[in-house]
């Protein structure tokens, strides 16, 4: 995921990037994604169990930071509603396609 991202993107995609205030909780999302002094942070979603997903929601809901969840259509596209900024999976493939352009929204 990082190395298609970097290249098609050009931007700087760094791993698990440390950790975030979610109200009470702490979180570490899966990547930044950093380019031209702007950044966003994603979240891949896509073997979440149902009690596992309760939880993430809760701490999604509380961030403060730009952040592009990436889920599986099949499970959880009616639970991320609240979320704004999601891209689904079709039968776990990630579409590129979309993630690029919400990422080249979402960095302007």
């Amino acid at each position: 995921f990082a190395a298609k991202i970097k290249f098609l993107l050009g931007a700087e995609v760094i791993r698990e990037p440390g950790v975030l205030k979610a109200g009470q909780y702490a979180y570490i999302p899966d990547f930044l994604v950093r380019k031209n002094g702007k950044e966003v942070y994603v979240e891949i979603a896509g073997f979440w169990t149902e009690e596992y997903l309760k939880t993430k929601m809760e701490k999604l809901s509380q961030l403060k930071v730009p952040m592009l969840v990436i889920a599986n259509d099949e499970l959880f596209a009616g639970k991320l509603k609240r979320i704004h900024n999601v891209v689904l999976m079709k039968k776990g493939k990630v579409p590129y396609k979309d993630i690029i352009r919400k990422l080249k929204k979402m960095l302007r």
